[in-house]
């Protein structure tokens, strides 16, 4: 969602729309210590209406753990 290599926070909202994923995990965005011309994660955020998670750096999920409403998902180093 950084813009740039990739897809932007409005690219990747547009996609989101068509194909309605219950689970979205943004990537490719500008964290501290990063010096490449992308965004950060924030313009992505800021369209968000859907619940929010930080799950750290991995996650195991059984299908019956699946949300019932979509999410974003935001995996850290």
């Amino acid at each position: 969602v950084g813009g740039t290599f990739t897809l932007d926070a409005d690219g990747a909202w547009r996609t989101m729309q068509k194909i309605k994923p219950g689970i979205t995990v943004p990537m490719h965005y500008k964290i501290p210590g990063l010096s490449l011309p992308i965004s950060d994660l924030d313009p992505f955020l800021a369209k968000n209406r859907f619940k929010v998670l930080y799950v750290g750096n991995e996650i195991d999920i059984e299908k019956e753990e699946l949300p019932k409403e979509r999410e974003i998902w935001v995996f850290t180093l």
